[in-house]
């Protein structure tokens, strides 16, 4: 019987072995990290819609039942400023309007996109005194209010910063019709 002079690898063949061995878990590396990028891409403009959804939706639902004759839209700090009044009660068959309601664009001191400028801030209402949040994150000039007869249209521009830093912008917009 006849033996076989080689018996195992070659350092050629064992070199080739590990190159291709590299360039698969390389291949496979760059898959998993374009995925997990993509994710996480995903995940932050998901967040950026929802929030613009939310922060539209507060607003239409109180500004549909607003005094036409005094809605007054203004521009403030770049960006669209609306203040009106709502029914508040009836009395007697008379209507009782509201206090001033106010939505308007504020700067904020923080740089919450980290590019070094204060370009970004928050969508607040106002009512006799009381200031709260209902969006952040929104960019300068990022709320854009007109009216066109008895419509007003609604356009809030938000942003959101993924795992790698990419900064991405969102616009939201939306149509109310007033009702009074």
């Amino acid at each position: 019987m006849k033996r076989n002079a080689r018996a195992g690898f070659t350092m050629i063949e064992v070199m080739i072995a590990t190159a291709v061995t590299i360039m698969i878990f390389g291949f496979l590396y760059q898959v998993l990290y374009g995925s997990q990028r993509l994710s996480s891409t995903t995940l932050s403009l998901g967040r950026v819609e929802e929030a613009g959804s939310q922060a539209t939706l507060a607003m239409t639902s109180e500004i549909r039942w607003a005094d036409p004759t005094l809605l007054l839209i203004s521009t403030e700090a770049g960006s669209s400023r609306l203040d009106f009044r709502v029914v508040d009660d009836y009395v007697g068959g008379t209507v009782l309007w509201s206090s001033m309601i106010t939505y308007r664009y504020e700067p904020s001191p923080v740089d919450w996109d980290g590019n070094g400028v204060l370009d970004e801030g928050t969508l607040t209402r106002t009512q006799d005194g009381d200031t709260r949040v209902i969006c952040r994150r929104v960019g300068t000039g990022g709320l854009v209010i007109t009216q066109d007869e008895d419509t007003v249209s609604i356009q809030l521009t938000l942003f959101a910063t993924d795992d790698d830093g990419l900064i991405h912008r969102r616009s939201v917009q939306t149509f109310v019709t007033l009702m009074n």
